[in-house]
């Protein structure tokens, strides 16, 4: 298996959205001595908007950490070069499926179940080689309306049986982001990164509580 992210790429299209966002919005960075320098890591931030992204890339920056990021497929695939790691969401293709005959709807099932579970395996082999691996742990956008969907456990449940299988240590690191006004040049967000949990399969609940918490919900 390789690295499929571009570093290179990644550092200068992450410096390029940072001078963009600092001139855009007044950051505020909180809690970026909970981001670890080096090892293995599931970082859970709250989504709001797709520029949560950037903003977690510059959260990350100051830590000198790259990462990967879990995507929905349907996005634009040169994205995987800066770290993104499509998956295939049901929801995505349901409309499609409906229209189809029985075995063609088996058929792409089938590809989508091999095409995750490829995924899945890439985001084993990042933890096993001291990554960060961000998820949205929602898994859409909420936009600013105020409030926190629950969390998905797959990826949390997923993270503990590769720390399990491997033996090594990946620590939950819940985020939180704050905008006050969002589309307004020169307003507030904040990013705040809580302390890392330690990762079990059922930290889903602690992790969804402290998400609200650190988002000011």
């Amino acid at each position: 298996m390789y690295l499929r992210r571009s570093d290179a790429l990644f550092t200068v299209a992450r410096t390029v959205t940072s001078l963009c966002l600092k001139a855009y919005h007044c950051v505020e960075l909180e809690g970026l001595e909970h981001i670890p320098t080096r090892g293995a890591a599931l970082m859970l931030p709250k989504h709001q908007h797709y520029e949560d992204i950037l903003l977690e890339g510059l959260a990350l920056q100051q830590r000198g950490r790259k990462a990967s990021w879990v995507m929905a497929s349907y996005l634009p695939k040169p994205l995987v070069l800066l770290g993104g790691i499509p998956f295939i969401r049901l929801k995505d293709i349901k409309g499609r499926l409906r229209s189809l005959e029985k075995e063609e709807r088996r058929r792409i099932l089938e590809d989508t179940k091999r095409h995750n579970q490829e995924s899945l395996d890439y985001v084993a082999w990042l933890y096993g080689r001291g990554e960060i691996v961000v998820v949205h742990p929602e898994g859409t956008t909420t936009g600013a309306r105020g409030r926190m969907l629950p969390v998905r456990p797959d990826f949390i449940r997923h993270a503990y049986d590769v720390q399990e299988r491997l033996g090594i240590e990946i620590p939950v690191i819940p985020v939180g982001l704050q905008y006050y006004g969002p589309r307004r040049p020169r307003s507030r967000v904040a990013v705040r990164v809580g302390r890392p949990l330690a990762l079990s399969r059922d930290v889903g609940c602690l992790v969804e509580r402290e998400i609200a918490r650190l988002s000011g919900l």
